[in-house]
């Protein structure tokens, strides 16, 4: 039987610039010997070649849909970004139907265009500017510091407040570092003080936003604790919740228990989420056609295989976004530790996914094996350079056993990434911690017993083809064309 097994090592860029490269730093002899001596792709994983605007950054979400979607796929920050400039109907009622409504917007405040954008508070804020109707807006604002530089929060609250205060458009209620308002695995401990700040207005009380920046200063923009600023008193009733974060993974805890207390007399999402019942505003074309459902379309048996942070992106993202899971898809599931940050045990279950792959491989139990190593991008994300050279060399390790079951299997392996962060820790400066991801391509190579040649550069969208084209398959006409090279 064919098998292929695809590794993706979340947050692995490829850069030449060796000075704060944790990849390039870390002592990784499998690594070294596998660029050195098998024949190596370099993807773009960042803006239009995946369906961003130019010069924006990919990431986890965008990086698996395009991987598993085989072509370049409009992304939600491009369509957001249309639809708040040229306007669509749900938008317009959603202006016109507000008289004598309080509209709480929550979400996060950044530059990072990886789960919100700030361009988007403020162009809605913008429809209201001429809309005569009596109205206030209440933001609920989380702070970013991992998909953008630490410490830009301070000026963008600044002056996010100070359009506030000048357009008399409303006031800020709330300020929480995404660390409690965006968890994703279950620490609802952390979900719960955010909600309940946002609801009850329960939680630290500061005076204003310049004391709250003080604290945001101290606990720093990501783990900055829920605080209830200045007056608010919580949610009143003629009150309605616009959520502002497009990508799920991240809001989905929130959104739960703001629907569990049954506060606002509605939910609303710019983008349509897979969970709960919220009215969205903007629609997002969904996609049908992906990898997955080809090989499921043809017999051939599947796995997914990671830990809980990235579990949706081996599964609901890979398949395009999609809540389904395909006739013959198996998903293994393995629990991400329960720590403040990933730096604590730069490791993370790369070990467990390791054998589980292994395992899948030795006993041929599927045909397609897909498994996410996450310790380059959640340790990356935290700035600290030793647990970040800890956690490659982890990975490497764990690249030493799969290579060696492959080559026992007589199997086809494809390694490669989503997008890049833990080859570069630092700024250009080299002062400051860079924990976002970058602009840099990520490597793609082949392991098997084809002596294969891959086309030097491509995109993610040609990985789909290129695993095809390993089972023998047809490319179906829509997809991004194979790296091997004939």
């Amino acid at each position: 039987m064919t098998q292929v097994v695809l590794l993706i090592l979340d947050g692995w860029g490829y850069s030449q610039q060796s000075d704060f490269n944790a990849i390039a730093q870390a002592r990784t002899p499998h690594w070294d010997q596998l660029i050195a001596n098998k024949s190596l792709s370099l993807l773009s994983t960042s803006g239009q070649s995946v369906g961003l605007p130019d010069g924006q950054m990919g990431n986890s979400e965008v990086g698996h849909i395009h991987i598993g979607s085989g072509r370049v796929i409009n992304q939600k920050l491009s369509i957001i970004n249309e639809s708040m400039t040229t306007g669509n109907p749900a938008l317009s009622r959603f202006v016109s139907d507000s008289n004598g409504l309080t509209t709480h917007m929550i979400g996060l405040l950044s530059k990072g265009g990886v789960h919100s954008h700030l361009n988007h508070f403020y162009s809605m804020l913008d429809q209201f500017k001429t809309h005569t109707a009596q109205h206030e807006f209440i933001c609920h604002l989380f702070s970013d510091g991992r998909d953008v530089m630490p410490g830009s929060f301070v000026q963008d609250i600044t002056d996010f407040d100070d359009y506030l205060t000048t357009n008399r458009l409303g006031k800020i209620g709330t300020l929480s570092g995404r660390f409690y308002g965006m968890d994703r695995d279950s620490n609802w401990d952390r979900t719960n003080q955010a909600t309940h700040a946002i609801l009850d207005a329960t939680g630290s009380r500061v005076e204003s936003i310049t004391q709250a920046l003080d604290c945001v200063r101290e606990m720093g923009d990501e783990f900055c604790r829920p605080m209830v600023i200045g007056d608010y008193q919580g949610v009143c009733d003629s009150s309605r919740c616009l959520l502002m974060n497009f990508r799920p993974d991240r809001i989905k805890q929130l959104q739960h228990q703001l629907s569990q207390k049954s506060a606002f007399n509605q939910i609303y999402t710019l983008s349509k989420l897979p969970h709960g019942s919220a009215t969205h505003l903007i629609d997002i074309p969904a996609q049908s056609e992906t990898l997955g459902k080809i090989l499921s379309v043809n017999g051939l048996s599947q796995i997914r295989i990671a830990e809980t942070e990235k579990f949706p992106h081996v599964s609901y993202f890979f398949n395009g976004g999609q809540d389904v899971c395909y006739p013959k898809e198996r998903r293994t599931l393995i629990q991400s530790n329960k720590c403040h940050c990933h730096s604590e045990i730069p490791e993370m279950k790369a070990r467990d996914i390791t054998n589980h792959v292994i395992h899948a491989i030795d006993k041929k139990t599927d045909h397609f094996v897909v498994a996410n190593l996450a310790n380059a991008d959640m340790v990356g994300h935290s700035g600290h350079w030793e647990p970040t050279v800890q956690s490659i060399e982890t990975i490497d390790g764990c690249l030493a056993d799969i290579v060696a079951a492959v080559e026992r299997a007589g199997s086809h392996l494809i390694i490669t990434a989503d997008h890049g962060n833990a080859e570069q820790m630092r700024d250009h400066s080299g002062l400051k911690q860079h924990t976002a991801h970058t602009l840099n391509p990520v490597p793609l190579v082949y392991v098997g017993p084809n002596n294969i040649s891959l086309a030097p550069t491509g995109d993610l969208t040609n990985i789909a083809a290129t695993i095809l084209e390993l089972f023998g398959l047809p490319a179906e006409k829509n997809l991004s064309a194979s790296l091997i090279r004939h």
